[in-house]
Parts: C-alpha cells; structure tokens; sequence
C-alpha cells in the first residue's frame, strides 16, 4: 500500500511540475516563432514597398504628358515596363481631361 501511495504521489508531482514546466517552454516557443514570422512578412513587405517605390521613381522619370494623355494608352506603356508586375490593381493610367459636353 505504501509503494502505490508513493507511485501516486510521484505520479501527481511529476504532472504539476512538468505541466508548469511545458507550458512556459511552448509559451515561449510559440512567442518566438510568432516574433520570427512577423519579421520575415514585414521584411518581406518592407521589400515590395522599396520595389514598388523604385519602379514608380524610374517610371515617374520616363513618362510625359504625352504618354498619359496622348494616343498611347499608360497601361500598355506600363505593360511594356513590366509586364509581370502591374503598379495597381485598378492600373496606372489617370483619364485624360473629359472636355464639357452640354447636355439638352
């Protein structure tokens, strides 16, 4: 009876003390791995802006008034510039100046 008392006693103190244990090593497990997956997508993203401000640098020094609002259409302008990687969703290019129609 004495050895089942001390199987049970050893049995409880183990589980309180690991389970304290455990849960502070996989708090700070998963808090690490929280920290290093927000670094890397702000990396990641911190990139893409500098990309994104690279290109609309080097376009804004390429383009006329005439590309925006001659003939040419931007979007096939920006197209030819990157084709893989537009600049927006909607796209580039800003409408031309609508002259005033009259409405009668």
């Amino acid at each position: 009876m004495f050895g089942l008392g001390m199987i049970l006693v050893g049995s409880t103190t183990r589980y309180i003390v690991m389970s304290d244990f455990l849960r502070e090593d996989i708090t700070t497990v998963v808090s690490q791995q929280q920290m290093s997956l927000a670094n890397y997508v702000a990396n990641d993203i911190g990139h893409k802006i500098l990309i994104r401000q690279y290109r609309l640098q080097e376009l804004g020094s390429q383009i006329t008034p005439d590309i925006i609002y001659g003939s040419a259409l931007p979007d096939s302008y920006f197209a030819k510039s990157a084709p893989s990687r537009p600049c927006s969703r909607q796209g580039c290019c800003s409408p031309a100046p609508k002259a005033a129609s009259s409405t009668t």
